[in-house]
């Protein structure tokens, strides 16, 4: 089985980490949909 690690920073700006947790709950339901699918990750 293959793995990977996907590393990705947050802005430095006072707004990065509220655009994180805005995107936190698709990204999350989009990984749910992939692994119905048998993606999984």
């Amino acid at each position: 089985m293959k793995q990977f690690l996907i590393n990705e920073w947050d802005g430095k700006d006072d707004e990065a980490i509220n655009r994180r947790m805005d995107a936190r709950e698709q990204h999350l339901a989009g990984t749910k949909k992939l692994k119905k699918v048998g993606i999984s990750f």
